[in-house]
């Protein structure tokens, strides 16, 4: 434990000097990441500007739906972007020695090595909505805690989806075509799930449930957030990092160094 206690200061360390050194870069990846929100929250507006309710939806609990999709990002930028975004060319290139010559687990280690500290700001601006959000409505610490909870479950699978799919450079150098697809099924979900035709629905719910992660928080302020989904969406997370792990072993066993 200690191993991994001295590693993780070391390269939060290096993470800041990375933040300080490039300051401009940060300031303008939390701009844009403010404004991507802030027209989110524009279009929740525009949306309820004629209405109360859309397909039952409040607008405070759409802009919960939108808020906590925002939160689940941008914590998977923060503590993950770093390291994934170069992943598939540090594997096609031979690059991972540095990783797996460490004493310690090179699954976590590899994930959890660096943070983008910009979007840390901007996961706390969205958490901080969300809470404002929260003010007027009745809810225990038990709520609360689950709907940190169900954020946390949203942000782990994304980083799983990410995962898996830039793990597949393992075994095809062509597999970067396939790198947007979480972003596009994350951005895909950040809306009312009764929305969605009943097919949709059901796949990206009981499928792959990037859906229901998404809505999860706001479906449980709305009150239809049912014990079934949670352990669905415990089920998968467990899965998911099974293959995500498995994957990774199985990678390394095929990965072939530069040197």
């Amino acid at each position: 434990m200690k191993k991994y206690i001295k590693l993780y200061i070391k390269f939060l360390s290096q993470s800041v000097q990375e933040l300080l050194s490039y300051r401009m870069t940060a300031v303008l990846v939390s701009v844009f990441g403010l404004m991507f929100f802030a027209t989110e929250l524009v279009l929740g507006a525009v949306y309820f500007s004629y209405t109360d309710t859309l397909l039952s939806w409040t607008r405070k609990e759409y802009l919960l739906l939108v808020s906590s999709a925002t939160t689940m990002n941008y914590l998977y930028q923060f503590l993950f972007i770093s390291s994934h975004e170069n992943l598939s060319s540090v594997i096609v290139e031979g690059e991972l020695d540095y990783t797996l010559l460490r004493p310690v687990n090179s699954f976590l280690f590899y994930n959890f090595y660096r943070f983008d500290f910009p979007s840390m700001l901007n996961a706390v601006l969205s958490v901080g909505f969300q809470f404002y959000l929260l003010r007027d409505i009745r809810t225990g610490m038990g709520t609360i805690l689950l709907y940190i909870g169900l954020l946390l479950l949203g942000t782990w699978f994304l980083f799983l989806m990410n995962f898996i799919v830039i793990s597949l450079s393992f075994w095809s150098e062509k597999s970067d075509k396939l790198l947007s697809v979480p972003e596009y099924l994350m951005d895909f979900s950040a809306r009312p799930r009764d929305i969605y035709p009943g097919a949709v629905r059901f796949v990206l719910s009981f499928v792959v449930p990037i859906l229901l992660c998404v809505n999860a928080p706001a479906l449980l302020i709305r009150g239809e957030l049912y014990h079934s989904y949670i352990l669905i969406l415990l089920f998968f997370n467990l899965m998911f990092t099974g293959v995500a792990v498995l994957l990774w072993n199985k990678g390394i066993e095929k990965y072939v160094s530069s040197n």
